[in-house]
Order: C-alpha cells, then structure tokens, then sequence
C-alpha cells in the first residue's frame, strides 16, 4: 500500500499554519477598507488633499485585492453544508464536546489488544483479502464481521487492527451500542483529526466533516463497533471510501452496506487452547501440543459443555484463575451451577463488558417484545436438538404450540417474518438448502434457566408434541424421513423422562424411535430406551399396570430377536405374573369383534397360554411382542 507524501504531524501543522496566514489576510483586507475610509473623511475635513487621498486609496486597493486573491487560493476546507441524516433529541445530544485526543496510531480509546486471542486465522486472512480488493472504481467495499453476541466479533476486529496497523496512517474507533454514543465517537474523530469544524455546536456538522474528510482521503481504517442497528450509521457512510471500513453486528442481514463475513463457532481445538490459556495453565504463546495430558482432556470436556463459545470460555479462564480451582473442579460447579456461572463475569477488568447470560438477555427481551411468535419459536428451540431443526416441526399441526405458533399451520410465511427479526441478533441460523434452523446450545441453556418451572414444562410437552406430529411410522420407505428428525426425536425422549411426559401418544413417539433403532441393528439404543421406560412406567403407573407389562414385553421381544433367551425369559415371567384381573380391569370394553363385555379379553386367553407354554420351556412364545389390539393402553408401546 502507497504512504501518503508527508506524515501525519507534518500535514497537521501545515494545516494551522496556513488557517493562521489565511486569518491574517482577513485582518488586513479589513485593514485596508478602514485605511480608505479613513483617508476620504480626512480629505473631506481638509485635513489631507485629495490627491493624497486618492493616492492612498488605490494602494490600499490594491493590496486588499492581492491579500483576497492570496486568502482564496490557500487549500484550506470550508465548512460543509450539512446533509447528514443524524438527528437526536435535544435531550439526547452530548452536552460538551470531547477533549482532544492522542496524536498516536492507536487513539486513547482504542481497545486493548487481547493477549489471549487464539485462533480465527482464516477469518483475518479472508477479511484483509476482502478488504483489499478494489473494484473497478478503485473503492473498497466495508466489511461486516456479523455473528452472535459472544462469538468474538470485536476481538477479531481488534486483532485484525493491531496486526495491520503499519499499512493505516489512520485508525479509528467507533462505538455504535445507540445514536448518542456513535455520535460522540465520531466527534472524538473529529478531534483528532483536528477539523476546523470540531467545536461546531451543532454536532451534525461535525458529523458530516468527518464524513467528508473519509471521502476525500485514504490510507485509514474504521471500526464501527456493537452495529446491530445498521440504520444508525446508514446515514453516516460516506458513498464513495477510499479507505477501509470495517462492522461488527449481530444482524445476519447487511443488504449493501458491506459484504457480510459470517463468525461460527470455534474449533475444539482451538476453544481448549483459548481456555487453557486464559486460566493460565500455558503460556499465551504455547500451543496446545504443550499441555499436560490431563489438562487438555478436562478442558475438552469443558469446551464441549460451553459449546465453544469464546466469551464463555473467557468467563470460565477467569473463574479458574481467580479461584484457583481445577479444571475438574469448575466444570463440576458449571453442571451443578449453570444459571450462577453463565452470569460470572469475576473482578478483573474485562475486555468484554458483560457475561453470557447478560450478553443475550436484552436480546431475547427485544425479540419477544417486537413479536411474540419469534420468541415462541426460540423457546420451542430451546427443548430441541441444537442442530438442523426442520422448519416443519413448526408449521405442521402447529395449533398445539400455543395462540402465537399456531398462527404458522395457517400461514407459514410468517416465520419468515419471525426468522427476520431473531436475525437481527444471529440467536438462529437458517439454512434455505435443507430448510433446517440452528440455535447455540448456550442460548438454549440461557433460555431454559430464564423460565420458571411450569414453563419449562409447558414448553417441553409442546417440542414433545411437535416432532410426535412429523415422526413417521417406521418403515423402510420412511427411513430417510426418520433421519431428518432422529435427533430431535432422542431429545424429546429425555424431555418425556426428565419431565414425566408419558402419555399414549408421547409412547408412540418412543416406539417408533427404538423400532428405528432395532431395523438398523442399533441394539444398545433400543435396549436402552425400553429400559428408560420400563423404569419410567414402574415408578409412574406401577410394576404391576398393563402399560409396565407391555414395555417388558417390548424389551423381551428385542432380547428374544437377538438371540439373547436367558435376557428375555425373566422380562415374559414378570409380564405373565401381573395378575389377570389388572387385565381386565383394563378390557372391560369389549374388544374389537366382540359385543359381550363379560367375555375375555383374547390376550387375556393368551397370556394363559402362554404360562403352560412357558413351563413346558417353550421360548418361542415370545415371537410376538406384547399387545392388546383394539385396546390403545396396553398397545402404546408395542412393536
């Protein structure tokens, strides 16, 4: 990149010299008016001729029209007229301008550079690419670093600054949180450049000489920071940037203010490093590779808990290094604590000015505020798979989620509104190819503990209910439908357990997913769910109720396909010895076929027979799974 002719100081003082040379050719044109009058009073008086007067009169013309030319030629800026669109309140207008600033590269304000930055090389190398390609005007596009709030926007932006300070003469800061503080930042802008301008009472006049100065020169960088409301420094971008201007925004949307650089999640590794490092177990130029065993497998197990969240592992460094507590030790205290630890922000002076749980409140408060269904739509999240959510969970039979989500069984394009205004602060990500949605599992933990408990529940029996209304029956030709929603599927079910959820139609949901997982020889999965709810219907229902012996009877029969009769022959024994009349307590509707409510139910007759078949060791009875057709509570779980 080209360096301007001559430094920064230099131009400066060229600057005052030439506004105090251009002051003093005022002075004396004003001088020389004074003179002429002067000499014609006098002349009038007799006091001189008016020869003399004549004489003096074209002189001090003369030199008053060279001292006006001399003025007009000097390369000084005039005072702009001002066309920005910044209006505030008088209320809200800062009452005093700032004092000027530093001289240095870097002004007083400028963020700190962070010891502890670790990682996101390829999105530095991607953002000064992007920054230094022209187009066919030779002008630079801004750059949006956007992403949610935590995920190392500002960090990025500073590291970027600190590296590539040597190609900027200028760098400047901006902090965009409302209209008041970025129009304070930028008349601090104006300080140090020393605009003439700079102690305008009306500060849009300012604001629109700093404008300028950015259109009119190069070789300066720009950070416009915490920008999640673009249309406050719409107004301001000036229309043609000969130098670079870079964004950070939770907003996933930019339109053309700048070309959007999307921040993820970090690696593993990289989060275990960042960790390690912060909490002061390595050096801040060691690598992972340095560290001991023990701690590089504690702090995966801690990154994998904070999702790789940079903010959270900042908070979780700092918490291990103020208390001196073990790696162990903290994540035992996070599982048990989450809500009290996700608040922690500790009592050194932090770059980042909040904790996670604080970072996303006001969000979720804004959200829910400018529209009800999309802060429905994040708390229903919150009880799913974090990963590829189908967008159909939330418009198919919708009418059970609540008034505001069942507006989308009738008209679906409104979660394309919804999905708008969550986007402003990136809590979801949508993919348009697979029509799937994305949440942090942190936002999910941090929605979940700002709920009481009945809403909890109340939230996790409608997630329940939703994949239960798209799970398809299982079958081959619905095997890759069953995949798009296995995940959230296996969650619900520790939703059904965690929160007591069991019902018919929450059984079949269970079924259908360990008949999905004993179609595709996934054993352990399937035992384990039959397991979970043997025990979940023995302490709810009771041993000895229809609905324990058909979850029994289920296990049996997955014991009994995999050859393994010693396992399934203890589970039919309990299933038979539930006493008859808990049966028929149960088939006092005539089943299917029948009109004699006194008759039997026929697997009543069954499991008779099937007890003379059992003492005679016959293992082969258990060919079929446990289930009473026509009688729904004792088939709920039946394969």
């Amino acid at each position: 990149m080209q360096k301007q002719k001559y430094p920064n100081h230099i131009r400066r003082r060229q600057t005052e010299l030439l506004s105090k040379i251009r002051s003093f050719f005022i002075a004396f044109i004003l001088l020389c008016l004074v003179f002429i009058g002067g000499a014609w009073i006098l002349s009038y008086g007799n006091v001189i001729s008016n020869q003399w007067a004549q004489i003096s009169s074209i002189i001090m013309t003369t030199l008053g029209v060279i001292a006006a030319v001399c003025q007009w030629l000097l390369p000084l800026p005039s005072t702009q007229t001002s066309t920005s669109n910044i209006h505030l309140p008088e209320n809200q207008q800062p009452k005093t301008a700032p004092t000027p600033c530093s001289t240095s590269t870097f002004p007083y304000h400028f963020p700190r550079r962070n010891p502890f930055f670790t990682g996101r090389e390829e999105l530095i190398r991607k953002l000064r690419e992007q920054l230094t390609t022209k187009n066919a005007t030779a002008l630079t596009q801004a750059q949006a670093i956007s992403g949610l709030g935590g995920i190392g926007k500002t960090q990025i932006a500073v590291e970027y600054a600190y590296r590539y300070r040597n190609e900027y003469q200028y760098i400047f800061w901006a902090s965009v949180t409302d209209a008041v503080t970025f129009l304070s930042s930028i008349v601090e802008i104006a300080h140090l450049l020393r605009l003439p301008e700079r102690c305008e009472q009306d500060q849009t006049i300012i604001a629109d000489a700093v404008k300028h100065w950015l259109a009119m020169n190069e070789h300066w960088l720009l950070i416009l920071d915490n920008a999640d409301d673009l249309a406050i420094i719409d107004a301001f971008l000036p229309p043609d940037m000969k130098g670079h201007l870079l964004i950070t925004t939770r907003a996933q949307a930019v339109g053309t203010l700048a070309n959007p650089l999307d921040v993820s999640k970090m690696s593993i590794d990289e989060g275990i490093t960042l960790l390690l490092r912060r909490a002061k177990r390595i050096d801040t130029h060691q690598t992972l590779e340095s560290a001991k065993a023990q701690d590089r497998t504690e702090a995966e197990a801690i990154a994998q808990e904070l999702d790789v969240l940079p903010l959270a592992l900042d908070q979780a460094g700092a918490y291990i290094e103020e208390t001196k507590c073990s790696l162990s030790s903290y994540l035992r205290t996070y599982q048990l604590h989450r809500q009290e630890m996700l608040k922690y922000r500790g009592s050194l002076p932090p770059n980042h000015p909040e904790p996670v749980a604080t970072t996303w409140s006001l969000s979720f408060r804004n959200i829910e505020k400018a529209n009800p269904l999309a802060a429905n739509l994040l708390q229903l999240c919150a009880f799913l798979d974090a990963e590829d959510i189908p967008e159909e969970i939330f418009t198919k039979e919708a009418l059970h989620l609540g008034p505001h989500l069942g507006k989308l069984q009738a008209h679906p394009e409104q979660l394309n509104t919804s999905m708008s205004i969550i986007g402003r602060y990136s809590l979801l990500h949508r993919n348009p190819d697979t029509q799937t949605l994305t949440i942090h599992r942190l936002v999910q933990a941090v929605l979940k503990d700002s709920m009481s408990k009945k809403m909890q529940h109340l939230w996790a029996e409608r997630a329940v209910q939703a994949v239960g209304s798209v799970f398809p029956s299982v079958d081959v030709d619905t095997w890759e439908q069953c995949r798009r929603y296995l995940s959230h599927a296996r969650t619900c079910i520790s939703l059904i357990r965690n929160y007591s959820l069991l019902t018919q139609e929450t059984a079949k949901l269970i079924d259908k997913v360990a008949t999905y997982d004993k179609d595709h020889a996934l054993y352990t999965e399937a035992e384990n769910i039959y397991n979970d709810i043997v025990k979940l219907n023995e302490k709810v229902l009771g041993p000895e109720h229809p609905d324990t012996a058909s979850s029994l009877s289920n296990l049996a029969y997955l014991y009994k396909s995999q050859g393994k009769y010693e396992l399934a022959e203890p589970l039919l024994q309990r299933t038979l010895a539930i006493p008859l009349k808990e049966l028929e307590k149960e088939t006092k509707t005539p089943p299917c076929g029948s009109s004699d409510p006194r008759e039997p139910h026929p697997q009543a007759r069954m499991l008779e027979a099937g007890l003379s078949d059992l003492s005679r060791g016959q293992r082969h009875l258990i060919s079929q799974p446990f289930k009473l057709p026509g009688c729904p509570s004792l088939s709920m779980l039946a394969i």
